[in-house]
């Protein structure tokens, strides 16, 4: 069938359960879709004059995302063509790798949010992004979305701030009682803390509850090897 589907220029398929009964039918698998903006702009970005990112966020989170851009594009770790528009909703499509790659059900489609409140629950979400590094090393990190950005050429990126381990201690990765990645946020007053990255960096979207000041970051224990893995 597969075959057949290929020669016939078809989207292949793949069987799935159907119902309670054990029936099973074949469903095409899900195309990825480009990641596009959701709901209402906020602004146009103005780096010059200092305007468009979100006013919720705090004088120094927006003084030192602004930065980051700036080292972003000088540096050339990204470009893009203005004019550029803010949005604090986007929709993409993300790998689930916890699934064969053959499953129908190995696409999803995610709505990523950067606001305080939706719907009356908090908002900013997080996500797990590849960030290459010197002598073309990946490595992967977390990160809170703050913003995106949909620049001219409708690409996409997003500004992040990031998690880092505490006190940079990278020997107590995975806390011995609770068994999870233990995070905290980094300073909100540095330009390090935050990145500007295409939004083809997001490996998948990332669970981390927060307890007071600790942030635990829960994860398959697949995620968790390669967690430890990236970090040595």
């Amino acid at each position: 069938m597969k075959d057949v589907l290929a020669a016939a220029g078809e989207p292949p398929m793949t069987a799935c359960t159907k119902n309670d009964d054990n029936e099973y039918a074949l469903l095409p698998i899900t195309p990825p879709v480009a990641p596009c903006p959701v709901g209402a702009a906020t602004n146009t970005l103005d780096i010059d004059s200092h305007k468009g990112l979100p006013p919720w966020l705090s004088i120094d989170e927006r003084r030192c995302l602004r930065l980051a851009i700036v080292h972003a594009l000088h540096n050339k770790t990204i470009t893009w063509k203005a004019p550029v528009t803010v949005f604090t909703q986007m929709k993409l499509t993300l790998q689930d790798k916890q699934l064969p790659a053959h499953s129908a059900r190995n696409i999803v489609k995610v709505v990523l949010r950067a606001r305080p409140t939706y719907q009356g629950k908090r908002a900013f979400d997080n996500v797990k992004i590849e960030v290459e590094e010197e002598r073309g090393r990946i490595r992967r990190y977390f990160g809170k979305c703050l913003t995106f950005f949909q620049d001219d050429n409708k690409d996409m990126f997003i500004g992040v701030r990031w998690f880092e381990t505490p006190d940079r201690d990278e020997t107590h990765l995975i806390d011995p009682i609770v068994k999870l990645a233990e995070l905290k946020l980094s300073p909100v007053a540095s330009t390090r803390s935050y990145g500007i990255m295409p939004i083809q960096s997001i490996v998948n979207g990332a669970l981390i509850i927060r307890v007071k000041d600790q942030y635990w970051a829960f994860q398959s224990p697949r995620e968790q090897a390669e967690y430890l893995q990236n970090k040595y």
